[in-house]
């Protein structure tokens, strides 16, 4: 039987070329890296101790997780160069966008082009400089690398990244809120709605618990908007520290009852024994609704109607 291996995707290439990157830089002690897009022509020059970086694509789209990453393999600075996709101007505000996400954590400047000799120490896709221990195939001691899933999004890589560099805060604000819940009913809607699955229903004993996983939250308060009986609000944005460490935040609890009918299991607090719905059939099986002109005539002319 052969066995066929997937296909590599970009996104897992470009994470095999930073990775090979990120160890370089730190096993020669990079300080500065010139960024600049792969294959520009008119590329910076760059030095062992102040090599140029060639990023897949534009150096605009890099997510904020790559610079975290850069961080960690010991870079205090980066040099950006404009190029022939990216406007100074367009590059300039990118910049502006990372200096007030990462705060203190890189030092950003933005370079002219130099011209392209036939040698320079340039790390890109097609050329990572590899230690003569690896080409001998001698194990280097290095530090743990953060791994990012193929599947995972920027803010998944982002976190990820904050927790193996030990990054405990960025300057800019974390995407999602907290939540709170007042006359929660457990139905369950807020965690179908959210894409990211960041609501949760757990079940012990009697009781129920609705959880919010803070890593997982986008702020997209789906939830909130679809929630049947307006249980739901925010209070604020999450904090870091809650977000990176991810310790599920109980917004309700409630004692539950089993349905005599369906046995499925409901609010206690309700003094029933039937869940809602089945509550609802019994009261009106055949589900059939007079206007509420046609009842009030009824009522006017002496008839009782429930």
């Amino acid at each position: 039987m052969t066995m066929t291996t997937p296909p590599v995707t970009p996104r897992q290439r470009d994470d095999h070329f930073f990775l090979a990157a990120q160890r370089w830089l730190a096993r020669n002690d990079v300080r500065l890296v010139l960024l600049t897009c792969h294959g520009e022509v008119g590329a910076p020059l760059g030095t062992k101790r102040q090599p140029a970086v060639e990023v897949p694509g534009c150096v605009r789209d890099l997510p904020l997780h790559r610079f975290v990453d850069l961080s960690l393999a010991g870079v205090r600075d980066v040099a950006l160069t404009p190029c022939s996709c990216c406007t100074p101007e367009d590059l300039a505000t990118v910049v502006e966008q990372w200096r007030a996400a990462l705060g203190t954590l890189l030092r950003f400047v933005i370079t002219e082009t130099t011209p392209v000799r036939a040698w320079s120490w340039s790390l890109s896709p097609t050329r990572v400089p590899v230690e003569r221990r690896g080409l001998l195939g001698l194990r280097t001691a290095e530090q743990a690398w953060p791994t990012h899933a193929p599947e995972a999004d920027d803010h998944a890589r982002l976190l990820t990244s904050l927790r193996a560099a030990g990054v405990t805060s960025l300057a800019q604000q974390a995407p999602g809120v907290a939540l709170l819940a007042s006359g929660c009913t457990a139905c369950g809607v807020c965690v179908a709605a959210c894409p990211h699955d960041a609501l949760t229903l757990t079940l012990a004993g009697d009781q129920t618990s609705l959880l919010q996983a803070p890593d997982a939250c986008r702020g997209e308060q789906q939830c909130v908007a679809l929630c049947p009986v307006t249980a739901l609000s925010v209070s604020g944005p999450l904090p870091w520290s809650d977000v990176l460490e991810a310790a599920p935040r109980v917004l309700a609890t409630l004692s539950m009852a089993v349905c005599q009918r369906c046995q499925a299991r409901f609010p206690a607090d309700s003094g029933s024994t039937w869940c809602e719905p089945c509550r609802l059939r019994r009261n009106d099986p055949f589900g059939s609704h007079l206007p509420p002109a046609a009842i009030a005539l009824l009522r006017a002319r002496g008839h009782e109607s429930r």
